[in-house]
């Protein structure tokens, strides 16, 4: 049963990308929407989604488990770098694009596209524990870097390494830990922005798709 309800989710996610990829090539929406669409859901949508798993909702984890899964993820995160840097080696490319593949199998799209897949399969409540995967992928200020300093740009600001979402989670951790409760006008509107998480992540991404040959 577990099965199938799992295929229903990624079947209503596969349909809302196929709404996007639809309007697109009905040249109801273009390129320049897209990018800011998405730069909304980034900073805007998935932090209320983040924040809305704590407000309200009973947490899957206590704080020692919380413990041992951001522990857990930033060892996932070392050994997805260890391979990436292996893979990157083994394969026959420049220095640039060694770093570039390095980079692919280093971090995963574990915010835009993970965030809005865990809330539609298991809940909100465990977007939570999704969340804290947004710590060591913020190490991606260090990739950043890399590529940059190929262009003469190596530095990273201090406003790229806090990015929305791990600002987000952040916030989620200390309401978590510390119990904090919210005004009810606050956490509804949190709710209310989160719910729009999902469709227009899947719509962004129907829109993307339909620009590749």
């Amino acid at each position: 049963m577990a099965g199938w309800v799992a295929l229903e989710k990624m079947v209503m996610l596969v349909l809302l990308m196929l709404v996007g990829f639809a309007a697109a090539k009905a040249q109801w929406v273009d390129s320049a929407f897209s990018q800011k669409t998405s730069r909304l859901v980034a900073n805007v949508f998935i932090v209320a989604t983040i924040l809305s798993s704590v407000v309200g909702v009973q947490p899957l984890l206590t704080g020692g488990e919380m413990a041992v899964v951001v522990a857990a993820v930033f060892v996932l995160f070392a050994i997805a770098g260890v391979l990436g840097w292996v893979c990157a080696r083994l394969l026959p490319l420049s220095q640039g694009d060694r770093t570039a593949a390095w980079l692919s199998v280093f971090f995963m799209n574990n915010v835009f596209v993970g965030f809005p897949v865990v809330e539609a399969l298991f809940g909100e409540s465990a977007v939570f524990c999704a969340s804290l995967t947004t710590l060591p992928f913020n190490l991606f200020s260090l990739g950043v870097s890399r590529l940059r300093a190929g262009q003469g740009q190596g530095r990273v600001t201090l406003r790229e390494v806090f990015s929305p979402a791990l600002v987000g989670t952040l916030a989620a951790m200390v309401i978590f830990l510390l119990h904090i409760p919210l005004p009810a006008l606050v956490g509804d509107t949190i709710k209310t922005l989160s719910g729009a998480t999902v469709p227009l992540s899947m719509i962004v991404i129907g829109i993307s798709l339909s620009r590749v040959p």
